[in-house]
């Protein structure tokens, strides 16, 4: 998002770069901003069916750092009046409950819980409203189902919106049509 590279090329030298470009030069046109940033960063730390804490700590510290310098940009770049939306996320490792891992399960929402506060407490400090993706996939909800053995809401939830559960696709942390519907509800709720 800062320093470009990756796969893409940039004129502007990052896709920050880009969208600064972009909102000067439709200043006027744009009604809304959304910004979805940070999955990045947290998402590699569950990667080998554990959490490695220290990859977690070097996530809050990483977003702390960029995310406001980013927000600052971005508003400056918009205008005072156009609405600037962040959101934060769901948890696509609570399919390790079905793996037999239910422990890896709680932990990741334990620190996914903890991260979304971070973006929360940020987006907030700049005036910045969130949408609530993690409770639009009731992350926190570990409400045993009956009717489905006793399997949790939240990872009932993630196997209905996302491809962590489709042994044609995944497990891979996207969300499916219906989980796109369910981020744009949440991002619905917060527009002015």
């Amino acid at each position: 998002m800062l320093r470009g590279g990756g796969t893409c090329d940039y004129a502007h030298h990052s896709q920050l770069g880009e969208a600064i470009a972009f909102l000067r030069q439709h200043r006027g046109s744009v009604a809304l901003v959304t910004i979805d940033i940070g999955a990045n960063d947290i998402e590699p730390c569950a990667q080998a069916g554990d959490i490695d804490q220290e990859c977690v700590k070097k996530a809050f510290i990483t977003v702390a750092a960029n995310l406001p310098p980013i927000l600052a940009a971005l508003r400056v770049a918009a205008g005072p009046h156009v609405p600037i939306i962040g959101m934060n996320y769901y948890n696509p490792f609570l399919a390790a409950w079905l793996a037999g891992v239910p422990a890896l399960a709680e932990e990741s929402a334990e620190k996914l819980a903890a991260f979304n506060g971070l973006l929360g407490a940020v987006y907030r400090f700049f005036r910045m409203p969130v949408a609530d993706v993690a409770d639009a996939f009731r992350s926190d909800d570990f409400t045993p189902v009956p009717e489905f053995g006793g399997l949790p809401v939240n990872v009932l939830t993630i196997c209905q919106l996302t491809f962590m559960c489709d042994p044609a696709v995944g497990p891979n942390i996207h969300a499916n049509g219906m989980g796109y519907g369910a981020i744009a509800e949440a991002f619905l709720k917060v527009v002015p």
